[in-house]
């Protein structure tokens, strides 16, 4: 058997799912419901089918947000939100570092350690202050 390559798509959008290549007689096998197969090769992010003239067409597909941009070939953040996003993230782990250091001041605090409110109050300051990135 001669292997040969389609392209599966649904029949609601016309926005391919893969690509899948093998004998003729398994493709039905590789079909959900509500798929169908077209053959050919295809750059499934960058085309779809249309589904009045079942010809395969460019394709954008639309945006996720307003904080994404279109760079040929699929959607990424913008460099003002990966670096929002980036900032934020690092915030949160920090934050995470900073509580989790928290248990042996608070032990020292109940047992009377004499800097160990001051320790606290520092962490939480820190903390407050990472919040204001979490915004």
């Amino acid at each position: 058997m001669t292997a040969k390559t389609w392209g599966i798509y649904s029949l609601e959008t016309g926005i391919f799912r893969s690509v899948y290549s093998g004998p003729e007689a398994t493709i039905d096998e590789q079909l959900r419901e509500g798929e169908a197969a077209i053959e050919g090769d295809f750059d499934t992010a960058l085309v779809r089918v249309n589904l009045e003239t079942k010809a395969v067409e460019p394709f954008i597909p639309p945006s996720p947000g307003p904080d994404y941009q279109w760079d040929d070939r699929r959607w990424s953040l913008t460099p003002e939100a990966a670096a929002s996003l980036a900032k934020r993230e690092a915030a949160e782990r920090e934050i995470q570092t900073l509580e989790a250091s928290q248990a042996r001041a608070v032990r020292e605090f109940i047992l009377g350690a004499p800097d160990a409110k001051d320790r606290l109050t520092a962490t939480d300051a820190a903390i407050a202050a990472l919040r204001l990135d979490l915004r």
